[in-house]
């Protein structure tokens, strides 16, 4: 067949996220990515990119050294929330306020006396792979705040950004073609999201970029991942369609 839609609601086996189709007819050769429907579900803050890697100087001169997660979020307001919720331990206490006009976030960091002069590291994603939310925040390099009881406000680098994850990935288990990254990740397809969350993201290759794989062997069975920028399935995936044209 020249076309073959495949729809996570026509799996076999598995979730949207990650199932199994099986094919009326066994397909090998080189596929076009021809267009795709996916319904963007993702929430802008999940398992992916929730953590923020801190340390804080305590008063009895032991560091402590924390990853703090603020689980999945979908909108500023609750993640502000949450980020605070995360962020305050024994000493130290946050707030966040947000510039309208630039969209940045100022934190400010108070202390308890006992706490005073000490000081807490909020690392960015380059000196931390494990703050995979300091992006998302606009924190793009390491600070170092000192407290006090009176507070010491910061701003963060850039705005707020709730775009994540910019684009879907499907992979396709025994396809060959992937396109990887700077990381060594890979995926086999890419379908960029032009909406905001609730939106149905719509993709044609008359408006994209050619993209291919190569199924090596005849198979009556593929398996298929929706996946993030980093590779992990998609939390909350509903279901999608895609079709591909044969060259």
């Amino acid at each position: 067949m020249e076309f073959l839609r495949v729809s996570s609601a026509d799996r076999h086996h598995g979730t949207p996220a990650n199932f199994v189709a099986e094919l009326h007819s066994p397909i090998s050769g080189t596929y076009e990515l021809e267009s795709a429907v996916i319904p963007h579900t993702m929430p802008p803050v999940s398992a992916s990119n929730d953590a923020l890697a801190v340390v804080y100087q305590r008063a009895d001169d032991a560091p402590l050294v924390a990853t703090k997660t603020v689980g999945v979020n979908d909108s500023l307001a609750s993640l502000l929330v949450s980020l605070k919720t995360a962020l305050d331990v024994t000493g130290y206490m946050h707030t966040f306020t947000l510039d309208a006009e630039t969209q940045v976030i100022t934190m400010n960091l108070m202390t308890t006396p006992a706490y005073s002069g000490l000081s807490v590291t909020y690392y960015a994603a380059p000196d931390n792979p494990a703050s995979t939310l300091a992006s998302t925040l606009g924190l793009h390099a390491t600070k170092t705040v000192v407290g006090s009881t009176s507070g010491t406000a910061i701003p963060f680098d850039g705005p707020v950004v709730l775009g994540y994850p910019l684009y879907y990935g499907i992979r396709v288990q025994g396809a060959s073609n992937s396109i990887g990254d700077t990381l060594g990740r890979s995926t086999d397809l890419i379908v960029p999201i032009d909406g905001n969350t609730g939106d149905i993201i719509i993709y044609s290759s008359k408006t994209g970029f050619s993209q291919r794989l190569r199924i090596t062997k005849p198979t009556r069975s593929l398996s298929i991942r929706l996946c993030d920028r980093a590779g992990n399935d998609v939390p909350r995936a509903s279901d999608y369609s895609f079709v591909l044209r044969k060259l």
